[in-house]
């Protein structure tokens, strides 16, 4: 009995999970910390700057 307890919630963790990389995907305006996919300049990183500290600190 405990055993399906157990699965049961799994279950039910896993797909709150993949619902909620579903919606992500689904609403590219929310921020996932990955630029390339938001498509705005709203990415406050500035990677060119890190690429010229990292070339200055070699």
């Amino acid at each position: 009995m405990g055993d399906v307890i157990v699965l049961i919630v799994l279950v039910l963790i896993v797909g709150l999970v993949l619902r909620s990389m579903y919606t992500q995907r689904k609403n590219p305006k929310q921020c996932t910390g990955d630029c390339t996919t938001c498509g705005t300049s709203s990415c406050k990183i500035d990677w060119d700057a890190i690429r010229k500290d990292i070339r200055e600190q070699k």
